[in-house]
């Protein structure tokens, strides 16, 4: 199964010096847990991996467990059940025009359209296709 490696991050307001950070992860019906760790100023991290093929019966949560010195809480984080919400680009659209015969040969056009926070609009790549 393909895995999306990812890097969890969580601030938290109020911690102290042995406050514990723990990622809970449902996937379908496995559960899975992710000791995080600190960096000394309120930030925990860490690396999990997340099926890139999710469908309605395995939906992905998260949720954070907090524990350490007057802390005891856990927190959602929030479910998806698409992981390319999280990926930096995703599909903005595709097409496919064609075939097209000329003089004899054949020729197919293929349109794909890409958009993300760090392209800042949408851009195209266009294939063409000869035989």
């Amino acid at each position: 199964m393909k895995q999306l490696l990812a890097n969890a991050t969580v601030s938290l307001k109020e911690w102290y010096e042995d406050t514990e950070v723990t990622l809970h992860m449902t996937i379908g019906d496995k559960q899975l847990l992710v000791e995080m760790t600190s960096d000394g100023a309120g930030r925990f991290s860490g690396i999990v991996e997340l099926p890139c093929e999710v469908d309605a019966k395995n939906i992905i949560e998260l949720d954070v467990i907090v524990s350490g010195g007057e802390l005891n809480r856990k927190e959602s984080l929030g479910a998806w059940g698409d992981i390319s919400m999280l990926l930096p680009i995703r599909s903005d659209g595709s097409s496919w025009s064609g075939p097209t015969y000329k003089d004899g040969v054949m020729s197919s056009q293929f349109s794909i359209s890409i958009a993300g926070a760090s392209l800042g609009t949408s851009k195209s790549l266009i294939l063409y296709w000869t035989e």
